[in-house]
């Protein structure tokens, strides 16, 4: 039997077969030299099961499939390219009709789509929102920005359930004031659309409460009163009603069976109500009725049966449930009734209650000789010294407006002479349309007898000023203005005997109405009045002797012939509020919360921030 040699085969026959075999196996197979295949024989057994190998079965089951990663981009659109992200990001990429004009060429590896989004989005100029859903792609110019004003919940409480559902973007914060419950807010127009949306929706749910078929509405008032405002100016009680006083007196007419009363805090264990309390206000109610309870009888009695409500969605048998319960602790109204009562009085609270400006009052009140007034050149027709102004006179009274800072500076000259006093210099700050008041007084009292009975009666005199501001056009101010300026200008006996004499006084009343332009002030007055002084001069040590120091002392008297004037000066004052520790305190928490988010440790946060403050 011959034997045959089986040959090795040739070596590219032998690389196309074990091409089934995957890349690794050809590599094996590279790195036999064609001498080491040579000395090594193969059966035929094995070259039959490489063949094998060549099936599809076995061929799939041995070539590892490669991966797609990249994405290759030739002056493609960007809608096209965040397509492809968008199968790595597992989510729809909605990508604007203005971002998508945008062309965008390179090579891209798509193993980390959040990081491929973030700097393709700052290297295109492209600014996007993630709801959780969807990713909303827009260009940096389609940016929107609003102001958001909330009044019954806050800006925490909105911030706390944009996080709590995921919706909150840390990239676009709420600048703005938790105290005044103001913020400004700039992102992409689906962000904002969505944060407006639920300051809404918050705001209108911590405002209403459902009691069967009423509301309870909650309006918390940010720039008014909710009670009246009592003050005691010389001796009486003057009132500025508030925002209840004003809705009862505006409905109690209406026959509607409104009820306006103020919350009394919480009683103590003894049952009685706690001091200082604001008492209720009055309103007209009739007496119970006989087999009613006291909550019933609280209730004005209703329209006549037949008559049309004047509420609208308001039938007869509701109209007696509407009621505003003012309570200060809080400054806030509480309203119940139907759904169309309630929005009714938030909606005339909501015009009612508007932020007012501040006017800064300074006051001079100044004695001047009356030759040193002629002097400064001031006349009541229309000129002061130099300074030309717009003059505004009412009933004969002398009024003008003039430079303040020129005349004030020519009294204080002046006043080094003696020539001149300034006698006070109030400054008050106070509202537009609020009143503002200086009362510099000095009271005596007269003792009245009577037959069977004795009292004292106060008499008081001094300078009182009242100002009433408000803006008019151009800049302009009008106040309305109310002067009483009273003295002491002898002492008489009250019965005509010897007792002690009783001062007797004498006053002036000013009442006028001016605008004053910007950034000039209105001079008011120039009645005169004379003033006598005696002064002992005397040569020292010899004017003291007994019997002989007469000769060494003489009596000056002096008569001054006085002028007084009023000198105010009205500024808007609008000054931003000051930043306190709050708002300090907001800003480091929010900065520290975002670098600690970001692995940086908490000291180092820190100490970042007091650098960047102090301009390190």
């Amino acid at each position: 039997m011959h034997s045959k040699e089986i040959s090795p085969p040739p070596f590219w026959p032998r690389l196309v077969l074990l091409t089934a075999l995957g890349w690794p196996v050809l590599a094996a197979a590279l790195e036999d030299t064609p001498a080491a295949a040579e000395s090594s024989p193969v059966p035929a057994a094995v070259a039959t099961d490489i063949k094998a190998l060549g099936s599809a079965e076995v061929r799939d089951a041995a070539i590892p499939k490669p991966i797609d990663i990249g994405y290759v981009a030739r002056n493609d659109g960007v809608r096209d390219f965040f397509n492809a992200l968008s199968v790595r990001l597992k989510k729809p990429v909605i990508v604007s009709n203005k971002a998508a004009l945008k062309k965008v060429s390179g090579d891209f590896d798509l193993s980390k789509p959040n990081q491929t989004l973030e700097q393709l989005s700052a290297q295109l100029g492209l600014i996007w929102y993630h709801d959780g859903q969807s990713i909303y792609i827009y260009d940096a110019s389609e940016a929107k920005n609003t102001v958001v004003s909330l009044k019954n919940t806050s800006i925490a409480k909105l911030r706390q359930f944009l996080q709590q559902a995921g919706l909150y973007d840390r990239r676009f914060p709420f600048r703005g004031s938790e105290r005044e419950k103001v913020f400004y807010l700039s992102a992409p127009p689906v962000y904002v659309d969505l944060v407006s949306s639920t300051a809404t929706f918050l705001d209108a749910s911590s405002n209403e409460r459902a009691l069967g078929n009423l509301k309870i509405g909650v309006v918390r008032l940010q720039n008014t009163f909710v009670t009246d405002r009592s003050y005691a100016l010389r001796g009486q009680t003057k009132t500025v009603p508030g925002i209840a006083s004003i809705i009862e007196e505006m409905l109690e007419n209406e026959k509607i069976g409104v009820e306006i009363s103020t919350a009394a805090s919480a009683k103590d264990a003894t049952g009685m109500p706690s001091a200082g309390l604001t008492p209720a206000l009055k309103s007209p109610l009739p007496p119970p009725l006989a087999g009613t309870t006291e909550h019933a009888a609280m209730a004005l009695p209703t329209p006549s049966a037949g008559k049309k409500s004047r509420f609208p969605g308001m039938d007869d048998a509701d109209e007696n449930k509407i009621r505003v319960l003012a309570y200060p602790d809080t400054n806030s109204l509480l309203i119940k009734g139907t759904t169309e009562q309630v929005a009714f009085i938030e909606d005339l609270i909501a015009k009612l209650d508007i932020a007012k400006r501040h006017v800064e009052l300074s006051l001079w009140i100044i004695d001047l000789q009356a030759e040193q007034l002629d002097q400064l050149g001031v006349s009541w027709n229309g000129a002061a010294g130099n300074s030309k102004f717009a003059a505004t006179i009412n009933s004969g009274l002398p009024t003008s407006t003039l430079d303040g800072y020129n005349f004030i500076a020519s009294v204080k000259a002046l006043n080094s002479d003696d020539k001149a006093k300034i006698v006070s210099r109030p400054v008050v700050l106070t509202q537009e349309n609020t009143p503002a008041f200086f009362d510099h007084n000095r009271s005596f009292y007269v003792k009245l007898e009577g037959e069977r009975a004795v009292q004292l009666d106060t008499v008081t005199f001094g300078t009182l000023i009242k100002v009433l501001p408000r803006f008019a056009e151009d800049g302009e101010i009008e106040m309305t203005l109310e002067i009483e300026d009273g003295n002491e200008v002898a002492s008489v006996n009250s019965d005509g005997d010897s007792g002690a004499p009783l001062p007797k006084v004498a006053r002036t009343n000013i009442s006028t109405v001016a605008r004053v332009p910007h950034g000039k002030s209105l001079l008011v007055g120039g009645y005169t009045r004379d003033e006598g002084s005696e002064r002992i001069e005397k040569i020292p040590v010899l004017g003291d002797l007994p019997l002989v120091g007469g000769l060494f002392r003489s009596t000056v008297k002096r008569a001054n012939n006085l002028v007084r004037v009023f000198l105010i000066e009205p500024r808007y004052n609008e000054a931003p509020r000051a930043r306190d520790a709050g708002d300090l305190g907001d800003e480091v928490v929010g900065d520290l919360i975002e670098r600690v988010e970001q692995g940086q440790p908490e000291q180092e946060t820190v100490r970042d921030y007091l650098d960047r403050k102090n301009g390190n």
